[in-house]
């Protein structure tokens, strides 16, 4: 299954800088994975909490783990939230339309699963800026139709070893960064 985790900006800055943070508390970075590569997108999102970014998951919330199968759905999937019941859908929908950007974790089970379809076009429908992070090779190729076009307008980063991670992690953090600002919240 994919994962999602949206993140906020914190009011501790890089550089000194303190950036100016949503009143509501909306996420801004909308992260959208395959749950078997969870440990990079924890490293990911650690990377984004040490440089101001405080992270939401959501599987934080207490909920049966999912199964794997690329049919399977996240509409059935329930959270108690402060406010009452709420599907992980309707909080994944909120949480991405709240978010500047959306930053997509591509392995090929991710492209291939229902989810990265869906997450794609909820942010294309909600105009968000994607970026996309490649964490296994993955040929676009191998894609189906819809996420291929979906994902031909952007370059990938990539981050699918160990010297491409470090290499290449700054070049995520930045862009992120600017998009955020770029879109008002810092």
């Amino acid at each position: 299954m994919c994962r999602q985790v949206s993140c906020q900006r914190s009011n501790e800055g890089v550089d000194g800088a303190t950036p100016v943070t949503k009143e509501d508390g909306d996420p801004q970075v909308f992260i959208s994975y395959q749950w078997d590569m969870q440990g990079k997108v924890e490293d990911i999102k650690n990377l984004l909490e040490h440089n101001g970014l405080q992270c939401w998951a959501d599987i934080t919330i207490n909920h049966p783990p999912r199964g794997t199968s690329s049919k399977s759905s996240r509409s059935s999937v329930t959270h108690q939230l402060d406010s009452g019941l709420e599907t992980l859908q309707s909080q994944i929908q909120r949480n991405m339309k709240a978010a500047s950007v959306v930053l997509t974790c591509l392995t090929p089970k991710y492209l291939q699963s229902d989810n990265c379809k869906k997450d794609l076009t909820l942010a294309e429908t909600f105009h968000k800026p994607i970026v996309p992070v490649l964490l296994r090779f993955s040929p676009l190729e191998s894609a189906p139709d819809q996420v291929r076009k979906l994902l031909a307008r952007y370059s990938y980063i990539d981050l699918s070893n160990d010297r491409l991670y470090k290499q290449n992690i700054p070049i995520v953090l930045e862009k992120v960064k600017k998009l955020v600002t770029h879109r008002g919240y810092s």
